[in-house]
């Protein structure tokens, strides 16, 4: 890993909105596949469909990013993309065991689109500060960032999800046998195998608090995302990028010799 990439604020700010946009959209895969099977009961053909609307954010989103960036600026383009995502997840909060299947494909499209706007965007803002001999060790680079960030939403998001839903299950449980409370706190689908009817009750409710505690968690890394864009700029002190730093030193040292 060359750290030195990171001295030049775009690569930074790409490295972030990538990390963290990747971070938050595995995240929502994790806890809304259970959402839509345990929770409202569609099976898995039809969970497949309804998250088509992710695909189509992305189908969407791409094309809408180049025309936005030349318009307006890649920055620009990249902070509307994280901010379109941290309302979707805010929209998260509007989901519950009977609400319409509409929603949720809205809400997820919105996802995916404000993502869309993300990696290519990001891509162009990066590229003037990785030197030509680094091209490729900068794309891998920002791959590898990507992809840790998805495996990290699944994990970071996905303990606060269990912890709060255990939680609650355990206190509105209290009067129920030992092994039932128990087995209740694990993850969902256990609660719905037990049989028990004040556990299987109280499931849903449960997850679906646990579930919007995490979307909000999910919208305050976007807004930390949407900060870093914003406001970690190149130095106007230096001004000069890593390839100019780079010719310089090239220069100097055909000097030197």
């Amino acid at each position: 890993m060359d750290v030195r990439l990171f001295k030049h604020a775009s690569f930074t700010t790409t490295a972030v909105a990538l990390t963290l946009g990747s971070f938050v959209v595995f995240g929502y895969l994790y806890f809304t596949t259970f959402y839509l099977q345990l929770v409202c009961g569609y099976t898995p053909l039809q969970t497949g469909l309804l998250f088509i609307s992710l695909s189509a954010g992305l189908v969407a989103g791409a094309p809408l990013s180049q025309r936005a960036t030349q318009r307006f600026s890649t920055r620009t383009t990249i902070a509307a993309g994280i901010a379109l995502m941290g309302a979707a997840f805010a929209g998260v909060t509007g989901l519950g065991a009977h609400t319409s299947p509409a929603w949720f494909v809205m809400d997820a499209f919105a996802l995916q689109l404000g993502f869309a706007l993300v990696p290519a965007s990001g891509t162009t803002l990066a590229s003037p500060s990785v030197p030509t001999d680094r091209t490729e060790a900068g794309s891998a680079l920002l791959n590898t960032l990507r992809q840790l960030g998805s495996a990290l939403g699944v994990a970071v998001l996905g303990s606060p999800l269990w912890s709060r839903y255990a939680g609650m299950m355990t206190d509105r449980l209290t009067d129920s046998p030992a092994d039932i409370r128990r087995t209740a706190a694990e993850p969902l689908a256990s609660a719905l195998g037990t049989g028990d009817p004040a556990a299987t009750q109280a499931a849903a409710p449960a997850f679906l608090s646990a579930m919007h505690t995490t979307t909000l968690i999910a919208a305050a890394v976007c807004g930390i995302a949407l900060l870093v864009t914003l406001f970690i700029r190149p130095s106007r002190r230096t001004g000069i990028t890593l390839p100019q730093a780079a010719a310089r030193e090239r220069e100097r040292a055909g000097h030197s010799a």
